[in-house]
């Protein structure tokens, strides 16, 4: 049953950030011509697919190829259909992952009309890496193992709708008041300018090789023609990919300052909270930036090539910039509203309390873990990680639960387990064997998948991954002495 249509006085509907998870799909429409087509060759109320993938930014493919955008300016007619889609069987933490993941390396691809149409058609060509907005959605889900049904590369917008795998989120819509579409409309768009910069990046390339679609193949190309490097690094900088953060941060010059910060809350102190609460759950968004620099830093140690010197340069300047905000976000609500990102004794009362307003997923997460272990207690942990521990210090300090180590064998020394949360190439180039040895019990828990199951029992360790049978070592017999 579809939910009921939104009707505002402005006439406008939006999205509702707090009830949207990563890995929802949105199907909208509009009053365009080709969104009429659309609706009436698949027989629904809606023409266009997107993915959420993390606070307030969607993934879609449309005519200027797949691209983020924020869902603070996606306004919709109310008179049109708008519906935010879950998975009846709720997507686990590595599912939604996958999914996210899947979208964000298609950036940049091309957009292909042809088999968009041919989607709604029974003749079809062999799919080509071109995108159209509901394909990305169906391969998505099934690079997560979640089939939607039918073809994934030729699902229609309508297929989506009608799927027996997704069920409603009859709560994401919200209204749009005037005050807010002008304030969005007033503002630099800053998804607009990085999709015009990738789209040149990625056009300069396809001149080497038209065969290129998205940054992965990029990489790619360069590893297997580094004569290219000269020119690929020029088409970065020609296109202005390397230097969109300024625009940003000239824009925002409030996010990166504590005095600048308390000044703009004088006139809408609720705006400039729900910014730094916004700021605070966004660990995604941080993650993704050191996964990149590690990336391109092991890329420059291999290659030696002028482009992935200049991208881990430009990754950590976006990882400083990530960490600044952060810091000023925290610094405000610790003056402004402590209650909401107060400490305290883990897991009490007051402790989910502030968790829940800042993140009210991982709240009923930890809730569920402790009452499934029948205790209010937790453990203590020692962590490591190679790019995000100084992030990490400024939000958690260290206490008598949380210790930082200067590497993943001090971490582990002593443990009871070891846990593998990012795929780091560092934790992928474990010396297991060394591992195993700074262990109080042999136990690695792996949630990235990085080994071999029947590998790391052969080195001594019970070995448990995601979606995998666990593995442990064999026992010898003990032969008894009659």
């Amino acid at each position: 049953m579809k939910p009921p249509m939104l009707t505002t006085s402005t006439g406008l509907q939006g999205l509702d950030a707090t009830k949207l998870r990563p890995g929802d799909v949105i199907l909208s429409a509009d009053n365009s011509p080709t969104s009429q087509a659309i609706r009436s060759h698949t027989r629904s109320d809606i023409s266009h697919a997107m993915i959420y993938v993390e606070s307030h930014s969607i993934i879609e493919a449309n005519n200027t190829g797949v691209h983020a955008r924020n869902t603070q300016r996606l306004h919709y007619p109310a008179d049109r259909a708008l519906y935010v889609l879950r998975p009846r069987e709720p997507l686990t933490p590595a599912e939604a992952q996958t999914v996210c993941d899947y979208v964000r390396s298609k950036v940049g691809s091309q957009y292909t009309i042809l088999e968009a149409v041919q989607s709604i058609s029974p003749i079809r060509a062999r799919a080509s890496r071109r995108q159209f907005c509901s394909r990305l959605v169906g391969q998505a889900y099934a690079a997560a193992g979640r089939p939607l049904g039918g073809d994934p590369d030729y699902l229609s917008p309508g297929d989506l709708l009608r799927s027996q795998a997704f069920e409603h989120v009859t709560d994401a819509t919200i209204a749009i008041d005037e005050s807010a579409s002008a304030r969005w409309a007033n503002h630099e768009d800053m998804t607009a300018a990085m999709v015009t910069a990738t789209n040149a990046v990625l056009a300069d390339v396809r001149k080497l090789d038209p065969a290129v679609q998205t940054f992965d193949d990029v990489i790619a190309l360069l590893i297997a023609e580094p004569e290219h490097d000269a020119a690929v690094l020029t088409a970065y900088e020609a296109s202005g990919y390397l230097e969109v953060w300024r625009a940003s941060v000239e824009a925002t010059p409030w996010q990166y300052s504590l005095l600048a910060m308390s000044d703009a809350a004088r006139g809408s102190r609720d705006q400039v909270e729900a910014y730094c609460l916004d700021t605070l759950r966004n660990v995604e968004g941080s993650d993704r930036y050191e996964r990149n620099l590690t990336g391109y830093e092991n890329l420059q140690q291999q290659y030696n090539l002028r482009t992935f010197a200049r991208l881990r340069q430009l990754y950590a300047q976006l990882v400083r910039l990530h960490t600044q905000r952060w810091a000023v976000a925290l610094a405000w609500l610790r003056a402004h509203a402590p209650s909401l990102v107060s400490g305290g004794k883990p897991h009490t009362e007051e402790w989910f309390a502030a968790l829940q307003l800042r993140n009210p997923t991982q709240a009923a997460m930890f809730r569920a873990t402790l009452a499934a272990a029948d205790t209010t207690e937790g453990c203590s942990i020692c962590a490591y990680d190679p790019a995000g521990m100084e992030r990490s210090r400024a939000i958690m300090p260290e206490s008598a639960n949380l210790k930082y180590a200067s590497d993943a064998y001090a971490a582990a020394k002593g443990a009871d387990a070891v846990l593998i949360l990012t795929d780091w190439a560092e934790f992928a180039s474990l010396d297991l064997a060394k591992l195993k040895e700074t262990l109080r019990y042999p136990i690695l828990l792996d949630g990235r998948n990085l080994y071999d199951p029947q590998t790391v029992a052969d080195l001594g360790l019970s070995y448990v991954s995601v979606g995998r049978p666990a593995a442990h070592p064999l026992r010898q017999e003990v032969a008894v002495a009659k």
